[in-house]
């Protein structure tokens, strides 16, 4: 089709929605926002031409360069079962979606790509229609706005159509659950950027290549019942898996982030070979990232769906 589409990546991590859209099309990353030290390394080293605009809450996104899509994963803390449940709400990391709706609101994005934990669903989010006795939701014991439908609204209200989906890691072959929310949404004249995400082959791009010094899988009981699972995503990422642990400073065994890297469906030393990237650091943004195979497969489906159902 020889469309690339321009993106910026918000709350971008390790850039795992850009990578996810990589395998669909032909993506050049315009800017990325991220605050973290960790992740601010990775992604100016693998996209050392886009700027990373920081704090989004602080931008004058009258004064950045338009896009075609606008992806980003917001903080999930406060919506996360393992979380505080918090919500979506001012004052809350996850209420920094309110900061992404300003920045979509200002550069019109042809497409908006929003991932997040699946307590997207069920987490409350702020909303006046629950500000008295009486009103929308008034003696409910749940809430009246959950954190999936505030971000829909928002969309809806900035003139966008939407479609969303749950994804598990797993269903792209990946040895995890992982599950994760995607949100897809378009403007009225979004048809041509969706075509593309939709008609490019799912899975990954370029050549495959067989390891040439193939490792068993660890032998040691605890590991001989996820070996069937380690071996499918070998096949689906086309490398071998990494040894699960390495010596730690203090001596025994720890978890390897290259491992993770690898479970994660990443290149081999996209998070790990980044430069004065501590082990924690390495770990920490491997698990706040998304898996790209799942990112890819969830906006793929949203994509046709909206056009085969005559959204656009």
């Amino acid at each position: 089709d020889g469309m690339t589409i321009k993106l910026g990546e918000i709350c971008a991590g390790y850039g795992g929605l850009g990578v996810g859209l990589g395998l669909l099309t032909d993506v050049d990353t315009r800017w990325v926002a991220d605050v973290d030290a960790g992740p601010s390394r990775i992604l100016a080293r693998h996209w050392p031409q886009a700027p990373n605009l920081g704090d989004i809450a602080r931008i004058d996104w009258a004064a950045i360069e338009p896009v075609d899509v606008i992806a980003g994963g917001t903080p999930c803390q406060d919506l996360s079962n393992a979380g505080h449940r918090a919500g979506m709400r001012p004052g809350t990391r996850s209420g920094i979606w309110e900061a992404m709706a300003h920045a979509i609101e200002e550069i019109k994005p042809h497409v908006v790509v929003w991932e997040n934990v699946p307590g997207a669903r069920s987490a409350a989010a702020y909303s006046r229609l629950e500000s008295g006795a009486g009103r929308l939701g008034g003696g409910a014991d749940r809430p009246v706005l959950r954190a999936l439908g505030r971000v829909v609204g928002d969309l809806a209200g900035l003139g966008y159509d939407a479609a969303w989906t749950s994804v598990r890691a797993s269903a792209v072959g990946a040895p995890h659950r992982r599950e994760r929310v995607f949100v897809l949404a378009w403007r009225p004249d979004a048809a041509d950027t969706l075509r593309v995400l939709r008609d490019r082959p799912r899975g990954t791009r370029g050549r495959r290549h067989e390891p040439t010094d193939r490792r068993r899988t660890p032998g040691h009981s605890p590991w001989l019942e996820y070996a069937p699972a380690i071996r499918r995503w070998e096949e689906v990422t086309g490398r071998e898996a990494p040894p699960p642990t390495e010596t730690g400073h203090r001596g025994g065994d720890v978890l390897s982030p290259r491992f993770v890297e690898w479970m994660m469906g990443l290149p081999a030393g996209h998070v790990t070979d980044t430069p004065g990237l501590s082990r924690s650091q390495a770990l920490k943004a491997l698990g706040n990232g998304v898996v790209p195979q799942q990112a890819a497969h969830a906006v793929n489906h949203l994509a046709e769906t909206a056009l085969n159902h005559g959204f656009v």
